[in-house]
């Protein structure tokens, strides 16, 4: 059962461009321990994640589709949705409570 009194998570949200996307890319690999990279499929909503393969991400970015990067920096457990827009990537991120 879900608690409704449970404060929500932090969430940041804003538009980068490509080259924040590269480096965050570049950050995660070195820095943080992946655990999941969803991509979303126009079929199934959301592919699994059983490889962890980045270099899947600015493709699929580029193609229209979003992902989701799971992962953990520091002892923190983030999830960060990527979506593709006009100027950019939107990124949502979100630090999972513990």
């Amino acid at each position: 059962m879900t608690n409704v009194d449970a404060p929500l998570p932090d969430l940041q949200d804003q538009v980068i461009d490509w080259n924040v996307v590269e480096s965050l890319l570049g950050d995660i690999e070195l820095s943080a321990r992946l655990f999941a990279v969803l991509i979303k499929s126009n079929t199934e909503g959301m592919a699994d994640g059983a490889d962890l393969d980045l270099t899947r991400v600015k493709p699929a970015l580029e193609a229209g589709t979003a992902v989701q990067l799971r992962y953990v920096h520091e002892g923190v457990e983030w999830w960060d949705t990527l979506m593709p827009m006009a100027g950019g990537v939107r990124i949502v991120r979100m630090q999972q409570s513990d």
